[in-house]
């Protein structure tokens, strides 16, 4: 279903009446950009340091369009009724200046989204607006602010409501201060509203255009003047030019006239934060929450949503723990044994879907009967609606393909069962050569670094240099991390040659003047610095290519495609199939990523 401003609130109320009832909702989001740090394409960074990237590189960008896939078994059909979502967001203005969103966008990812079909005109004219976490206080305030002025004359115009002549004072000095040059202007107005008052034949007035002193000038001396009777708005012309409207009103009238006021105030409000009353029934829900490669998903559901991103990785964890306490990605699960080697496509989002069927068991849905003919069900990815429904759909195909493998029947997802545990709260990592996911509820354990080097070298080298350096030793394997152009991290094939390693390298330094090798432990804190807002200098060799995240394709909201090759798929055996290429050149193993039997 693709939901405007214009079918918001029937919308809102499918989703608040069916959210209830779901076995897990799945998600997917479509941004306004990636990252702002450019970098090479895998490094060893720490999960901390690889949050604190994402923070600084992505914070300011938006998300253009949510997803949501509301899944709910039902016992007679034996399957599942999906209800999608497509929620076109943009953080609109609020009394002009407050949610004034400063963002940034990147020109690769709005290509990207353009190519297939994204409507930026819908989103511009007709987006569901949300207030961002920058901006929630000082929208609330000033929303605050409103509607206690406007009780506050309600509640003066409620104790005369019965009185309904226009009152005026006795005129004497007016304790407004007109300056010389607004008297003659300000007698002006004086004079017509005198006229107006005496004459029975008019009920409105529409003062001369005015500047917003003059305006200030008008009510003071208006209200000083006739205190009851009469009402003034501030209202624009065509010309957009500021003018005050005095109407004849008995004070009942003026009470009802609050009353409007403080429902438009108050609707005001609602449109502009229309889309966090959506995420609020998902917090409070506490469903399941499915997604694909879902890294980015859940960093942007925050940061757009719910709360500025906090600046360290714990208690950015305990936030995301405390808002979707339970938490599934299609990546890990599909990266996994014994599922990892059923895929012959594999693991991106299309991949995963085009296998439903063919690798994994099929998956059949109804759609929900609210929806009927609103439903789009043509293929249509990077929809946000469509890939919510397409993880979801690819969720139940592989939970029930394990399901199958293990004997474990072929029926509804018992989504607190043994068998989801070793996923439970597992969210996929991309760019770290040895980290599969980092782990939402609870403390992750780092790898082993023992065999990975620092080296420095000429910027004559080429990559069959390193090669040819480390070979009278030990093979190292073929994903060389780049830094610049006269250093790189590699890995030790057989972790038991470090010591030789340090031996003839490390400690000899009768080569210093041309390499160095450091061992990574040694550095930083077993880190190198890749935070900076430009990449390492590329060269015109081919010994390296640098691989930017504005160069790549935003598949799944990812550094790269998955439909290359899936070069994003954990390297480890356990995980998938090797090539012919990993064969012959040996990429270096992520952390062991978990079998399911051994993890019940």
């Amino acid at each position: 279903m693709d939901v405007t401003k214009n079918n918001f609130k029937e919308a809102y109320c499918m989703l608040e009446k069916s959210l209830p009832n779901a076995d897990f909702v799945s998600i997917d989001a479509e941004f306004s950009g990636l990252s702002t740090i450019k970098g090479p394409r895998y490094s060893y960074n720490t999960l901390e340091e690889n949050y604190l990237k994402t923070k600084k590189g992505s914070e300011h960008f938006l998300i253009l369009q949510y997803g949501i896939c509301l899944f709910t078994w039902n016992e007679e059909n034996n399957r599942y009724t999906a209800f999608p979502f497509t929620f076109n967001v943009y953080p609109r203005p609020y009394k002009r200046y407050f949610n004034d969103v400063m963002f940034m966008v990147q020109s690769s990812c709005l290509d990207f989204l353009s190519q297939n079909n994204f409507d930026f005109n819908k989103l511009f004219y007709e987006a569901i607006s949300f207030v961002h976490p920058s901006t929630e206080k000082k929208v609330k305030d000033k929303y605050d602010n409103a509607t206690k002025i406007i009780n506050k004359k309600d509640s003066r115009a409620s104790a005369n409501e019965e009185k309904s002549a226009i009152q005026a004072v006795p005129k004497e000095e007016s304790k407004v201060f007109i300056p010389k040059d607004k008297r003659e202007f300000m007698g002006k107005i004086i004079t017509m509203v005198e006229e107006f008052v005496v004459d029975c034949a008019k009920s409105s007035l529409d003062l001369p255009t005015c500047n917003p002193f003059e305006r200030k000038l008008i009510y003071e001396i208006l209200e000083e003047r006739y205190p009851m009777g009469l009402f003034l708005q501030s209202e624009m012309n065509e010309k957009k030019e500021m003018y005050v409207r005095v109407v004849k009103i008995t004070e009942r009238g003026k009470s009802m006239k609050f009353q409007e006021d403080l429902l438009q105030e108050s609707e005001f409000y609602n449109q502009t934060n229309a889309f966090n009353l959506v995420m609020k029934l998902l917090v409070q829900a506490q469903k399941p929450i499915i997604g694909h490669n879902m890294y980015l998903d859940m960093f942007y559901t925050c940061a757009n949503f719910l709360a500025s991103p906090p600046d360290c990785l714990s208690e950015y964890k305990l936030l995301l723990n405390g808002l979707f306490p339970v938490i599934y990605d299609t990546k890990v699960i599909s990266s996994t044994n014994p599922l990892s080697g059923m895929l012959t496509k594999g693991t991106g989002l299309k991949n995963l879907t085009e296998s439903i069927g063919v690798d994994l068991v099929p998956c059949e849905l109804d759609f929900d009967e609210y929806v009927g003919d609103k439903i789009n069900t043509e293929v249509s990815y990077h929809d946000a609606g469509f890939d919510a429904l397409s993880t979801g759909k690819c969720f139940i195909s592989l939970i029930k393909s394990l399901m199958l493998h293990f004997d474990k029947g072929d029926g509804r997802i018992q989504m607190d069962g043994n068998l989801l545990k070793p996923f439970q709260n597992r969210i996929f990592v991309m760019g770290i050569n040895d980290i599969n996911y980092v782990t939402v509820h609870k403390e992750d354990q780092m790898p082993s670094r023992r065999g990975i080097y620092l080296v420095t070298f000429p910027a004559e080298w080429k990559e069959t240099d390193l090669h040819n350096l480390f070979s009278p030793i030990c093979k190292i394997f073929a994903n060389i991390v780049w830094v610049n152009d006269t250093s790189a991290y590699v890995s030790l094939q057989d972790k038991t040659k470090h010591e030789q390693v340090i031996e003839q390298y490390v400690k000899n330094k009768k080569h210093s003047n041309i390499f160095q090798i450091i061992p990574f432990p040694e550095q930083n804190n077993g880190t190198e610095d890749d935070t900076n807002e430009t990449a390492a200098p590329e060269t015109s060799s081919t010994k390296r290519k640098l691989i930017s995240y504005q160069e790549s394709d935003p598949e799944d909201g990812e550094i790269s495609s998955d439909e290359e090759g899936d070069s994003k798929s954990p390297k480890d055996s356990n995980l998938t199939k090797k090539s012919e290429q990993d064969v012959k050149e040996p990429k270096a193993k992520k952390q062991a990523m978990f079998n399911v039997s051994e993890d019940w």
